[in-house]
């Protein structure tokens, strides 16, 4: 893929200076920053494009080349040998690259690889400060066996995720377990289990008094 540099030197006129970053051992930041930019470069260019549809001509083009340059800077991130980055830094830093990898690519290969790389991070990482990084985990884990119709798959790692949600009273994150859950089942032509977990999800809902996540629950039920 060739780079568009004119879109690059735009894209990076909001990042901090990168000398302070750098001299104080925090080149990981700057390129979080970096990446984080273009990728906002990338989407603000596709919703032109969008909306009005004669202004961006090539956008497709700028788009890959900013989405790349994000790319490039999180897989630098990750390469990096640095006392200052922590295993949590480095943990966030492979799921940061797994989510670009699958909203923005086709290589589902490489975002596993990265998934399953941040997870064996996650999971040296003691204490509750990785809970959050390991939920997002599993939430992408899942949507990528999903993707690949690999629902048993799902399903196991639905039931962990849950559990741990669940378990440190999470309950925003177990609704979004109990979502993901009805759309495997349906997508297993499964109807009666998928209904099923939204009255699960609406009846926890309710014992939270969540009612309007509750109404939210019921509304997708009648949509099936």
């Amino acid at each position: 893929m060739t780079i568009n540099h004119e879109a690059m030197s735009q894209s990076t006129s909001n990042v901090p200076e990168p000398s302070s970053f750098v001299m104080h051992g925090k080149t990981h930041l700057l390129l979080w920053a970096m990446a984080e930019e273009y990728v906002e470069q990338a989407r603000s260019l596709c919703f032109i494009a969008s909306t009005q549809p004669n202004s961006q001509p090539g956008w497709r083009k700028r788009h890959q080349d900013l989405i790349f340059c994000a790319i490039k800077c999180l897989v630098a991130c990750v390469s990096l040998e640095s006392p200052s980055m922590t295993q949590l830094d480095k943990a966030k830093s492979r799921l940061r690259l797994a989510q670009i990898l699958f909203e923005e690519t086709e290589s589902s290969g490489r975002t596993e690889e990265e998934v399953n790389k941040a997870i064996i991070i996650a999971d040296t990482i003691q204490g509750s400060s990785a809970l959050d990084i390991q939920l997002q985990l599993y939430d992408l884990q899942i949507q990528i066996f999903i993707e690949s119709k690999r629902f048993r798959l799902a399903k196991n790692t639905l039931r962990i995720a849950s559990s741990e949600a669940t378990k440190h009273g999470l309950f925003a994150w177990t609704y979004q377990f109990v979502l993901l859950k009805a759309r495997v089942y349906f997508l297993m032509d499964d109807v009666a289990g998928s209904l099923a977990t939204l009255n699960q999800g609406a009846s926890l809902a309710e014992l939270q008094g969540d009612f309007d996540l509750k109404a939210r629950h019921c509304i997708i039920r009648h949509m099936n």
